[in-house]
């Protein structure tokens, strides 16, 4: 059976190395990046589809608070 640490247990190292490319997209999409093209407006899309589901699996899953 598998058993999932809870975000909370994980070392902080492994928090950092998971959260701060995460976050650093974040921040370069809702600030930095303004698509110009509608080749950019789907990749756009595509980022942030994989950002909620990023983010869900980590509250759900992992009971990150």
């Amino acid at each position: 059976m598998i058993r999932i640490v809870p975000y909370s247990e994980w070392p902080t190292w492994l928090k950092m190395l998971v959260m701060v490319p995460n976050a650093l997209l974040v921040g370069y999409v809702l600030w930095g990046w303004w698509p110009k093209s509608k080749r950019e407006w789907k990749r756009l899309g595509g980022v942030l589809a994989y950002l909620i589901v990023f983010f869900f699996v980590m509250i759900v899953v992992f009971h990150m608070e």
